[in-house]
């Protein structure tokens, strides 16, 4: 092969890499094929001699601080750090894999979560629904992993005592989230004049609904949390930073897929709802529309897989920004 290819593929077997890292090797063997054609070499004939591109990225993977998991790797589903809708396809490419699975865990969430305000959990409302969503996303995210990489999380961490580690900061990252959440219920009361509490109000003021949609938003910021603790298993803190620099970094994608999301959710329930309205004409049985979004039965089994994907995004966009993107060494040096 020609310089050309052989530069070409080395550098695509080096993505594991930070960007500037890679540009370097490149400058560097590029010198190497200038040397060698000056002293008479042909290109074909000294990449023969350098051997296999791949096999030289490997021996430059091994003298690295890439995580071993990482090395070797070759990933069906590459993603793409500045597309949104190639966050949504990844979700939709784990997701297909085992559609029963990851729809059954969020139909429960979702029915979990349409029985709280029934529940003896009422006045924790917020409290709860934080706290079982971020564990709900953690849950998610590990079987995205075993999905995806054909083995489970937990026997892939090496030492009991890490195990052990990562699901105290699974836990812990869950309480933080329901306290802060919490916290922006009672901001909204302030906001509404009502008293305070930490249940979910069932009517929001204008201003409110405005502070409660711009606080969501900046949630997003946050959605590689999960996976950057699951995953990478780095602490609470630095998961909060990281997340936040490349929620800011990737914000226009971010954005873009989780509205992607949402209106793949607008296109089921539309389905949904002409379904029912079609079935009495040809039934005669008559189901109110209010009785689908009112009641959990109905409402767990439209938006149960909508719930599921929402949540593999946090995979999604940890693959794109840590896996894949420039950011994957800054983790490790966190």
């Amino acid at each position: 092969m020609n310089q050309q290819e052989f530069i070409a593929q080395l550098e695509r077997a080096l993505r594991q890499l930070p960007a500037a890292e890679v540009r370097d090797i490149v400058t560097e063997y590029q010198g190497y094929f200038a040397e060698a054609i000056a002293s008479g070499r042909s290109e074909a004939e000294f990449s023969a001699a350098l051997g296999y591109p791949e096999q030289l990225a490997q021996e430059i993977l091994a003298r690295s601080n890439v995580p071993a998991w990482q090395k070797t790797k070759s990933y069906v589903f590459q993603t793409n750090e500045n597309s949104g809708w190639a966050w949504v396809r990844h979700a939709w490419h784990i997701f297909k894999q085992a559609p029963v699975m990851f729809t059954t865990l969020g139909v429960l969430f979702v029915a979990v979560e349409m029985s709280l305000p029934d529940s003896f959990l009422k006045e924790l409302e917020a409290f709860a629904l934080a706290f079982l969503t971020s564990l709900f996303i953690s849950v998610v995210v590990a079987l995205a992993w075993q999905v995806e990489e054909g083995e489970k999380l937990l026997p892939h961490l090496k030492y009991h005592q890490q195990r052990k580690q990562v699901l105290w900061r699974i836990f812990f990252g869950a309480v933080i989230w329901a306290v802060i959440w919490s916290v922006q219920e009672c901001l909204g009361d302030l906001i509404a004049g009502r008293e305070l509490g930490i249940s979910i109000a069932a009517e929001k003021t204008g201003l409110e609904e405005l502070f409660f949609w711009s606080t969501m938003v900046l949630g997003l910021l946050f959605l590689f949390t999960n996976a950057l603790v699951v995953i990478e298993r780095v602490s609470i803190w630095s998961a909060f930073k990281l997340s936040l620099k490349a929620g800011f970094k990737c914000w226009r994608p971010l954005l873009a897929s989780v509205a992607m999301v949402y209106a793949l959710a607008m296109i089921g329930a539309v389905g949904v709802i002409a379904f029912f309205v079609n079935a009495e004409y040809v039934t005669g049985i008559d189901v109110p529309l209010s009785a689908i979004f009112d009641h959990a039965y109905f409402y767990a089994p439209i938006f149960g897989w909508v719930a599921a994907l929402l949540s593999l995004l946090s995979y999604s966009c940890w693959a794109a920004v840590f896996r894949d993107g420039p950011m994957r060494m800054q983790v490790h040096r966190s």
